[in-house]
């Protein structure tokens, strides 16, 4: 499994924004705009009332992967990233040959 837990998550993000803004020295209205990118490949499952249903699960996670098997094995469906050991996959593999 590779999941994480988004509050922990926005919590960094906070911190994180809070160290930059101080090393850089800037006051508050000096900054116009802050980016960041972290959550690639990622899911969170919310309710209707954006509730947090589930951690964040990751592009790693591999929970899926029989499914996925089994769904190209009986029904001649794609094929695409099962991770075979971490970071190789199937189709990366297929691709190399």
């Amino acid at each position: 499994m590779a999941e994480q837990a988004p509050l922990r998550i926005f919590q960094a993000v906070l911190e994180s924004i809070g160290v930059a803004v101080r090393a850089a020295g800037a006051e508050p209205g000096e900054i116009a705009l802050v980016s960041f990118s972290a959550a690639m490949h990622s899911v969170i499952a919310l309710d209707a009332q954006n509730t947090l249903l589930t951690n964040s699960i990751t592009w790693a996670d591999n929970r899926a992967a029989g499914w996925a098997k089994k769904i190209h094995e009986e029904f001649d469906g794609p094929l695409p990233f099962i991770a075979v050991p971490a970071r190789r996959c199937i189709r990366c593999r297929r691709l190399a040959n």
